[in-house]
């Protein structure tokens, strides 16, 4: 299936991140307009994962799709821009986890552990992958691939082997530098191997608004499950230790 490379634009809360890398235009309310290209996320991918996450095996017309699926191109509401920034922020690797923040603020966060196990430190990560709540990114996955073989029934009832589809490396929770696995889905990275098989069985219409409802699924899901929790949890603690956010 050839890759398309169209540009589409969203609309995000303006980000150092992304405007040193002259990505973005801000506009006067502090709001960009980000043109979803691959070649304008490639370069802020970690150099570490470059080697799985490039061109070739990301199917990034469907990856933008999702980005931009929360509102309609050239609106500028405040509260989708903040939902399109935390995803942009996923794509990269850059949310504000104990480490990433420790960068800026050592005296501050030193020392600091995963608030879920308090063993580990808090890398982007160890936020998904912890042992503490495995057993909810479990049940997370399960109801991921429920739902998208439900979509997948709808669409076309003839489906008789889902094996294929099953036993891809993506169901994994797990980081892995050479293979997808469930973690990045949860980035919002959507592999070409996947939209392959589903492309044999739907439409490419059919296929995108598939691929959007289990994104939106997995992002709400672990967004309000994991990181709101952990969140929470941060900000009553800095209140404890009287630290000013």
């Amino acid at each position: 299936m050839s890759q398309s490379t169209s540009t589409s634009t969203y609309v995000t809360i303006c980000d150092d991140t992304l405007c040193a890398a002259n990505t973005v235009n801000c506009s006067s309310m502090g709001v960009c307009t980000f043109t979803a290209n691959p070649k304008h996320i490639v370069p802020l991918l970690p150099a570490a994962k470059f080697t799985k996450e490039d061109v070739k095996q990301v199917d990034w017309t469907s990856t933008f799709e999702c980005l931009n699926c929360d509102i309609a191109n050239n609106e500028t509401s405040i509260s989708s821009s903040k939902v399109k920034a935390h995803k942009v922020h996923l794509l990269i690797e850059e949310i504000p986890t104990i480490e990433q923040m420790k960068k800026s603020f050592l005296n501050l966060y030193d020392g600091w552990k995963y608030s879920s196990c308090g063993l580990e430190d808090e890398t982007f990560d160890h936020v998904w992958i912890c042992d503490e709540h495995q057993s909810l990114l479990l049940k997370i996955k399960n109801n991921t691939i429920d739902l998208l073989l439900s979509l997948l029934i709808e669409y076309n009832p003839d489906i008789t082997d889902y094996s294929a589809l099953l036993t891809l490396n993506i169901w994994t929770i797990s980081t892995d530098p050479d293979n997808f696995t469930f973690v990045d889905l949860i980035k919002g990275f959507i592999p070409l191997e996947l939209t392959q098989i589903l492309n044999l069985w739907i439409s490419r219409k059919q296929l995108l608004l598939v691929i959007i409802e289990i994104r939106q699924y997995i992002y709400e899901q672990t967004f309000k499950e994991i990181w709101i929790r952990r969140c929470s949890f941060i900000k009553e603690f800095e209140r404890s230790l009287v630290i000013e956010n």
